[in-house]
C-alpha cells in the first residue's frame, strides 16, 4: 500500500528574503493530529458557535453562490488581485469564473462531479517555467484537469492553479463539498470583535487564531445569512502575508442547472501539465550544496563541517501543520542517534527569529536550527535544494552521507510506516564503515609528524605518541562513531588524570593535541 506524505506546498512568486508566496496543502491528508498550540487569546464560546455555523451553512446548503474582490500583498506591497463568481451544488458540483485585475487573463474553474477542469477563454498565461515556444502551440488550446472524488479535493488550493494572481482563497469553499480545512486541526480559538455593518447588512466580527497566531483570520458574518460578506487572512512570516476579499451576492438554497457544471475539451485541446513537484528534488549520489547560515543561538551551521556524520536536513516554516507533526520524531531521532553521529539541522528562511524561538519553546527541540532568511538563505531552499522554479514545498527533508552527498530527499511526514530510521541506522554503518580510514590518516599524521607529544607531563616522540593514541582508539572504539569521537576519546586527555594531550610542533607553540587533529581532520575532509 502506497504511503501518504503530508506537506505544505507553495505556489507562485518569491520574492526572495521578503515574502513567501501561497501555502497550498497539496494531496490528501492523513489522519494524523497536529501538536496543541499556545493560544494566543481565549476561546470565547459564543464567538466560536458564530463560527461553526458558518461552516454548518456551507455543510448544509443545498446551493450556494457568491461573488468576490480578492488582493494579497506584503505589507504595501501588491502581488495580486482579481475577482470570481462561484456557483456550489451537492453532491460535488463547482463553477468558478475567475478574472484578473492587473492583467487581461481569464479562467474558469468546473468540478463535474469526479474531475476539475480548468480552462483559460483568452489563452493560458506564460510563466516563468514554461518554454516560450511550446506555450505559443498551447495557449490557445492548454487545459489542466485534477481527479476530485467528493471530499478529497480543495478548491481553496486550485484558485492558484487558474493563475490570475490569486493566491489561496481565504475560505476553504470544499467544506461545501464534505472536505476539511487541514488548519482546522490546529485552530488555537475564536473570539468576538463587536458588530460591523457592511452594504445595509449587520455582521459580527470574528477573528480565528490557528497555529498559535500564526495566521489569523478575521470574518464579517451576515445576521442574515451567517456567511461571510468580509474576510482577512494574516499571514505572520518574516514580513506579513495579508490577503482580503469581500463577498457580494452571497445567495444559498437557489436552484441550479446541472449544465453550469459541465465541460470538456474540444478536439485538439492539449492538457497542461504542471512539472512533478518531486522532479526538483536533488537525486541520490549528487554533492549536496554547502551552506554556512546562521542559527537560531547565534552560532553558525557549516553542512561541509559535517563530513563522517549522517546529517538530516528539515526545511520547514512555523506555519506548516505537518512540519509541528514532524517535530516530535525528529526530536526523538536526534535524542536516540546524536552520540552515534546523527547531525539533524532544522531550516527556516521564513519566519522571524523571535517568532522561530516562541514556537520551538513549545515544542522542547534540542537539535540545532538555521534561522536565516538572507537572500543566500532563500536561495539554498528555493534554487540549491528544490529545482524548479516557483515551486517547492515543506517539510522538505534530506539525508546527507558521511561523504556530504545526497542520499535522499523527499517531502512531507509520514507518522507511522516511516523508514527514516532503518535509513539513519544503514548510513551510521556505512559512516563507521569509512572511520577507519579517516583514522588511519590521523594516526599516520601523528606518527610521521616532527613533534614533541606531552602526556602527564612527559615528552613522547611521535611514533609513542601514536602507539599511545591507537590503543586508546582500540579500547573505545564501541563508542566511536565518528572522527570526532576518535579525537575526543583518542587523543584530547588522559583518562587517570584529567590532563589535556599537548602537542609542540617543530617551528610553533605548543598547543592541545586535540585542536591541532581537528585542524588536520579539517583539512583531510577538504582533499
Amino acid at each position: 500500500m502506497a504511503k501518504t506524505r503530508f506537506f505544505v506546498l507553495v505556489i507562485g512568486s518569491i520574492l526572495i528574503g521578503s515574502a513567501l508566496a501561497g501555502f497550498v496543502a497539496a494531496g490528501p491528508t492523513i489522519a494524523t493530529a497536529v501538536p496543541a498550540s499556545a493560544p494566543v487569546f481565549e476561546d470565547e464560546s459564543e464567538a466560536h458557535a458564530l463560527y461553526d455555523r458558518m461552516l454548518e451553512v456551507f455543510r448544509t446548503s443545498e446551493t450556494l453562490y457568491l461573488e468576490s474582490e480578492y488582493s494579497w500583498g506584503v505589507g504595501e506591497m501588491n502581488l495580486g488581485m482579481a475577482k470570481f463568481r462561484l456557483w456550489m451544488k451537492k453532491p460535488n458540483f463547482a463553477r468558478m469564473e475567475a478574472v484578473s485585475l492587473e492583467s487581461d487573463t481569464e479562467a474558469n474553474l468546473i468540478i463535474d462531479g469526479d474531475t476539475t477542469w480548468i480552462y483559460w477563454p483568452n489563452g493560458l498565461p506564460l510563466l516563468s517555467n514554461m518554454d516560450p515556444d511550446w506555450h505559443d502551440q498551447i495557449k490557445d488550446v492548454g487545459f489542466m484537469r485534477f481527479s476530485s472524488p467528493p471530499g478529497y479535493h480543495s478548491l481553496l488550493h486550485r484558485t492558484s492553479d487558474m493563475m490570475v494572481g490569486m493566491s489561496n482563497s481565504i475560505f476553504e469553499f470544499s467544506t461545501f463539498h464534505g472536505y476539511t480545512d487541514v488548519f482546522l486541526k490546529s485552530l488555537d480559538g475564536v473570539r468576538s470583535l463587536g458588530t460591523e455593518e457592511i452594504e445595509g447588512q449587520v455582521c459580527d466580527v470574528i477573528e480565528v487564531s490557528f497555529l498559535s497566531g500564526q495566521r489569523v483570520k478575521k470574518y464579517w458574518l451576515s445576521r442574515e445569512h451567517h456567511l461571510p460578506l468580509k474576510l482577512e487572512q494574516v499571514v505572520h512570516a518574516n514580513n506579513d502575508i495579508i490577503v482580503e476579499e469581500s463577498w457580494t451576492g452571497v445567495s444559498a438554497g437557489d436552484e441550479m442547472a446541472d449544465e453550469l457544471f459541465s465541460w470538456k475539451p474540444g478536439d485538439g485541446w492539449i492538457e497542461y501539465r504542471e512539472p512533478v513537484l518531486e522532479d526538483g528534488i536533488l537525486k541520490a549520489g549528487v554533492e549536496a550544496p554547502d551552506f554556512d547560515l546562521k542559527l537560531l543561538d547565534g552560532g553558525r551551521f557549516k553542512l561541509s563541517e559535517q563530513r563522517g556524520k549522517a546529517v538530516w536536513i528539515v526545511f520547514w516554516r512555523v506555519g506548516c501543520p505537518p512540519c509541528r507533526v514532524e517535530m516530535p520524531h525528529l526530536e526523538a531521532m536526534h535524542r536516540k542517534y546524536r552520540k552515534k553521529g546523527l547531525v539533524i539541522i532544522g531550516f527556516d528562511c521564513v519566519d522571524k527569529p523571535e517568532i522561530i524561538k516562541e514556537f520551538l519553546d513549545q515544542y522542547d527541540t534540542s537539535y540545532p536550527t538555521v534561522a536565516d532568511s538572507s537572500v543566500e538563505a532563500n536561495a539554498i531552499f528555493y534554487k540549491k535544494y528544490q529545482k524548479i522554479n516557483g515551486l517547492s514545498a515543506v517539510p522538505l527533508n534530506y539525508f546527507i552521507d558521511g561523504e556530504g552527498r545526497v542520499v535522499k530527499g523527499w517531502y512531507g511526514f509520514v507518522e507511522k510506516g516511516d523508514d527514516s530510521e532503518e535509513m539513519i541506522k544503514k548510513m551510521l554503518e556505512e559512516n563507521r564503515t569509512h572511520l577507519g580510514e579517516t583514522v588511519d590518516h590521523l594516526l599516520g599524521f601523528v606518527e610521521d609528524a616532527d613533534c614533541v607529544f606531552i602526556r602527564n607531563g612527559k615528552e613522547n616522540g611521535s611514533k609513542a605518541a601514536a602507539k599511545h593514541i591507537r590503543r586508546k582508539y582500540k579500547h573505545f572504539r564501541k563508542e566511536i562513531w565518528t572522527p570526532e569521537d576518535f579525537i575526543r576519546l583518542s587523543a584530547t586527555k588522559s583518562e587517570r588524570s584529567g590532563k589535556p594531550y599537548m602537542v609542540r610542533v617543530a617551528g610553533s607553540d605548543e598547543m592541545p593535541c586535540a585542536e591541532w587533529l581537528r585542524k588536520e581532520l579539517t583539512v583531510y575532509r577538504g582533499r
